[in-house]
């Protein structure tokens, strides 16, 4: 039996993937400004897009007959890889990423 694809939803993320992107990218729009400007518009204008995953996953998973401990645990196992490697990148580059802090681990 093959799933039928809803391309609304794959709009919908879409969609909530600029506002994660607007979220991250205009966060530095309250640094050394007292004022309201155009990041700070652009910052509250992505917020709608963590509900909007939220509501979009939940729709996705009312269709499942029974959510089980291994669906779970296979979720959380990808999402603590996907955070710690973006961590760990962030983390190299912030430091001015050289060979020897890694030669003394």
């Amino acid at each position: 039996m093959r799933k039928v694809r809803n391309i609304n939803l794959d709009l919908l993320k879409v969609l909530a993937c600029v506002g994660v992107v607007l979220l991250h990218t205009t966060m530095g729009g309250f640094k050394d400004t007292g004022s309201w400007n155009l990041l700070t518009y652009l910052y509250y204008l992505g917020t709608y897009s963590i509900p909007l995953f939220f509501m979009v996953n939940g729709y996705l998973l009312l269709g499942k007959r029974e959510i089980t401990s291994h669906y779970i645990l296979q979720k959380v196992k990808w999402i603590l890889i996907t955070v710690s490697s973006w961590n760990i990148i962030v983390w190299l580059f912030k430091r001015d990423f050289t060979v020897n802090p890694i030669k003394k681990l």
